[in-house]
């Protein structure tokens, strides 16, 4: 996991070290609750998995800058000279702690609001799926499609599943062709990033393992 504050001072911090908020309480119980379901090869597969992916650092890589990109035509840079912004990736609307995070977000939109910023989220999920996972989940929050990972990628972020992950996922029913029109089998890491009027990334959360987010609560700390 890595935390950047002050803009050129990246600090590893573990998990414990954080206070447990509602969302990281919610997050480490529902994972509890999976472990004991899972069967000892599942367990094997995403244990390796998640080993192999913090060996590449893919999450201690950090930015001072966010890279140029454009939403629905028009460009990032005009979202956040208009509010500064809180970005947020996730991985797609299969993922339960995903599900479970943006509810929370939903929860402290005007918190965060009344701070000065917007939440702006992005997802490899194509606009159908977008439109369904809001709908399900009650979330106003603007989502947008990020096809092929092309955003992610400019974020340092997006990474490809093992063939034993893969296939694993397949087994659950998660398509990710289907779901995002891609046959890379690439994900992003659900990062979050704090960017003021400027650009300039002033605190970011990035975890190779997905089941770690930043709770809302810290997030406030740092506005």
């Amino acid at each position: 996991m890595k935390v950047i504050t002050l803009m050129i001072i990246a600090i590893s911090i573990s998990l414990s070290s954080w206070a447990e908020g509602p969302l990281t309480k919610e997050l480490r119980q529902h994972k509890e609750k999976g472990s004991k379901k899972k069967p000892a090869e599942v367990k094997k597969i995403m244990t390796k998995a998640l080993t192999d992916l913090k060996a590449t650092g893919i999450d201690t890589k950090t930015m001072k800058k966010a890279p140029v990109f454009s939403l629905n035509g028009k460009p990032f840079s005009k979202f956040y000279q208009e509010k500064p912004v809180i970005l947020k990736f996730y991985r797609g609307h299969w993922c339960p702690y995903c599900q479970i995070e943006l509810k929370s977000y939903q929860s402290y939109k005007e918190k965060i609001e009344a701070k000065g910023y917007q939440i702006i989220v992005i997802t490899p999920d194509r606009q159908k799926y977008i439109d369904r996972f809001k709908k399900k989940m009650k979330v106003t929050l603007p989502i947008y499609s990020d096809k092929d990972n092309s955003i992610a990628k400019k974020f340092g972020i997006t990474f490809k599943l093992s063939k034993d992950l893969s296939a694993l996922y397949k087994k659950f029913g998660i398509d990710l062709k289907k779901s995002q029109g891609n046959i890379e089998d690439e994900l992003p890491l659900p990062g979050t990033y704090v960017i003021n009027n400027k650009g300039v990334i002033t605190y970011a959360f990035i975890d190779a393992d997905y089941t770690k987010r930043l709770d809302p609560e810290e997030l406030l700390k740092h506005l």
